[in-house]
């Protein structure tokens, strides 16, 4: 589980459906690993576990956990996902597509938290059918 950091550094979280090999999360794992430590310290929370071999690329002092997902609608993982952020005190969530969006949005806004970002990138089969529930949330995805 994650453990409690200094809070000199500005905490970064970034959330992801799985570890696992593809481009996303390759992205993910560089970031990570070459962020400025002086300025940032990166977390990072999976919600469906790791691929072993792409954890172990992952640099010793970035903070990682699974909060495992149960299939289909769990919004349990918000009260989650909020206590971490509370607990760890993180300045930054960084949510990695839609499965991800649904749970970390939520859950840092009821931690208060001062910045969110989402990344989409390509589709994800699983979540298209989701179209509408984006709509009504006034997703609006942007890329400039």
């Amino acid at each position: 589980m994650i453990k409690q950091i200094p809070m000199d550094r500005i905490k970064i979280l970034q959330v992801i459906g799985r570890l696992q090999f593809g481009g996303m999360q390759g992205g993910v794992i560089k970031v990570d690993n070459h962020i400025d430590r002086d300025i940032f310290h990166p977390l990072l929370v999976s919600f469906r576990g790791f691929d072993q071999p792409l954890k172990n690329n992952l640099a010793p002092d970035v903070e990682f956990a699974v909060i495992q997902r149960k299939a289909g609608r769990d919004w349990r993982l918000v009260r989650k996902l909020a206590n971490i952020f509370v607990k760890q005190r993180v300045d930054i969530v960084h949510s990695h597509n839609w499965e991800t969006w649904l749970y970390s949005f939520p859950a840092a806004r009821l931690a208060h938290l001062p910045v969110f970002i989402l990344g989409e990138y390509g589709r994800e089969a699983t979540y298209l059918s989701e179209r509408g529930l984006k709509q009504k949330c006034g997703i609006q995805i942007r890329v400039k």
